[in-house]
């Protein structure tokens, strides 16, 4: 068994709810994985300090005995450090090439290479080199130049990254770094954060496009278009900043307003079941679904008197905690994933890397510039004025 891995940690926790048909249970798998997505920050954070368990001891970058003293100020600039330290190890590698391809997309490309014919009196000039072979050939009579013998190398360059790479070290800092960047969209939303949600989607339209997933790419890319280009300042504003909703007074306590949507209509078509076939028109639908947002006041205000809980949907035989307890333990002592030791890595999940090492520059260029042409045409009347 593939020690670590998030099925494996479903099954050795007796979790089975984190192996259910997402599309069915997607809060039941939801909260499974969370619980994995904790006991990795645990483990990372066990690794960078040198700790055995959460009971023992940090042995490396412990904190200092002058920083006891120190003010709260002080105390929070260490910690922050350290978490930023943390993160540089585990979740930004790879990340930082996103600048470079950022870089390289700003660059304009350089002028074609004109290459010149070998004849003496001939002042043709190609850009494409087999152009030019086929014209010395044809025209005048030059035969191919020798080919270069390329030297001999005892190791492909791949294959040396492949031996010298840990894939199951790899499993582990993609699973913090995809798991960190849900759980950042989440509680960006929960908060209405729209600037931190944008800097999100940014992140999802590369993910998305590696993934081949096409259509929420191009989706995440439409939306940071229409920030930057394709709306107005108070069009962009307003996309930006209204895309959630107050479910419930309090902060944290937003959703996004598409959810909202599918919750007004779940009680409107119960409303509308109600009602019962032979009076069901279109005067009573209007009047169901207009009192829908009043009725969903009171179902709440009567379940909080009442004292319902809502159903939790954790495993019935296993406690949160003592299912955490069982990941970490399988993720930090099971499998070591951040142990790095050269030569590992996963049956289920071969030649695992970095996920924004897999960006092919050149084909994303042409796909943003495509669409960004397109989108700047079917706008041309709104630049006009």
């Amino acid at each position: 068994m593939d020690w670590g891995t998030y099925a494996s940690n479903a099954v050795v926790s007796g979790n089975s709810n984190g192996l259910l048909n997402v599309m069915d249970n997607y809060d039941k798998v939801k909260e499974f994985f969370a619980i994995n997505l904790d006991a990795f920050i645990i483990a990372a954070s066990l690794k960078y300090f040198g700790m055995d368990n959460i009971d023992s001891q940090p042995t490396i970058n412990s904190f200092e005995p002058a920083l006891k003293s120190a003010t709260k100020t002080d105390k929070r600039k260490w910690l922050h450090e350290q978490i930023s330290n943390l993160l540089d190890k585990f979740v930004m590698d790879g990340v930082s090439d996103l600048q470079s391809i950022h870089n390289e997309l700003a660059t304009p490309p350089p002028p074609r290479t004109e290459h010149c014919c070998r004849q003496p009196s001939c002042d043709k000039k190609f850009v494409y080199v087999k152009c030019l072979l086929r014209h010395e050939l044809q025209v005048h009579g030059l035969e191919l130049p020798s080919p270069v013998i390329a030297p001999e190398h005892s190791v492909d360059s791949k294959e040396k990254e492949n031996v010298d790479a840990d894939e199951i070290y790899e499993y582990g800092c993609l699973t913090l770094s995809l798991g960190l960047l849900l759980r950042d969209a989440d509680d960006a939303v929960k908060e209405g954060d729209g600037e931190r949600l944008s800097r999100v989607w940014k992140f999802l339209t590369f993910l998305y496009r590696v993934g081949g997933n096409n259509k929420y790419a191009l989706a995440g890319l439409r939306l940071t278009a229409s920030h930057l280009a394709l709306l107005s300042p108070r069009q962009s504003h307003q996309l930006k900043w209204n895309r959630t909703a107050a479910a419930e007074s309090g902060p944290g306590k937003r959703i996004s307003r598409d959810l909202m949507v599918e919750n007004n209509n779940l009680t409107a078509k119960g409303e509308i079941k109600a009602l019962g076939f032979p009076n069901i028109n279109n005067e009573s639908i209007i009047k169901a679904t207009r009192s829908t947002g009043s009725l969903q006041k009171i179902l709440k205000m009567s379940n909080d008197d009442l004292g319902l809980s809502k159903r939790h949907t954790h495993h019935a035989n296993k406690t949160r905690q003592d299912v955490f307890n069982r990941v970490l333990n399988q993720v930090h002592k099971q499998a070591a994933v951040f142990a790095y030791s050269p030569g590992r890595q996963y049956a289920s999940f071969p030649g695992l890397k970095p996920i924004f090492k897999s960006i092919n520059r050149k084909q994303l260029h042409s796909w943003i510039k495509r669409h960004k042409t397109k989108w700047h045409r079917q706008n041309r009347n709104f630049y006009r004025k």
